[in-house]
């Protein structure tokens, strides 16, 4: 239930009460595949939401595991083309981008031959939206994490591969 009515934030391109993440997050964490480390993609999304994160730590006993954040640093304007260009593969998730990395032909995937389709939330208006709400509630997070001595600021302008190269030597510094 809580999934739920998080989709309804996000596809509106608003931040997700923290309320509702933190439930999501002490639920998930408990599980036995998480028992030796984990990661959390989009979490904390403000300093509330950090706080929150130490707090769940604590709750969950994973006070001890070492934590990082990275920071992916991109051209605002880039990201929101890739946002409004990118489409899936309802059936194998295989994710596409019809400017950068479209399938061969331009509207099923290569892989499994499914019709390709667009996350409602993938508009340009909700892309702004969201860079709006990320310099009002995340950007702040920069500084949190720098003051803590745990960010790691990447490069994400560049290729899948180039900025996945960047992001393992990010964790593993």
């Amino acid at each position: 239930e809580d999934g739920k009515t998080a989709k309804g934030y996000i596809e509106k391109g608003q931040l997700v009460p923290v309320e509702i993440v933190a439930s999501i997050i002490k639920t998930r964490l408990q599980e036995a595949d998480c028992a030796n480390g984990f990661i959390l993609d989009g979490f904390p999304r403000s300093t509330e939401q950090a706080r929150m994160r130490e707090e769940i730590n604590k709750e969950t006993d994973k006070t001890q595991a070492e934590f990082r954040a990275i920071y992916f640093d991109i051209d605002t304007e880039l990201l929101i083309e890739r946002i409004v260009n990118r489409k899936s593969c309802p059936k194998c998730g295989e994710i596409y981008n019809m400017k950068f990395k479209a399938p061969k032909d331009g509207a099923h995937c290569d892989k499994c031959s499914s019709e390709l389709v667009q996350r409602k939330d993938d508009t340009e208006e909700i892309a702004r939206a969201r860079f709006e709400t990320y310099y009002n509630e995340t950007a702040p997070l920069t500084e949190y994490y720098k003051n803590k001595g745990v960010l790691r600021k990447i490069d994400a302008n560049g290729t899948i591969d180039e900025v996945w190269e960047r992001l393992l030597k990010a964790v593993n510094d």
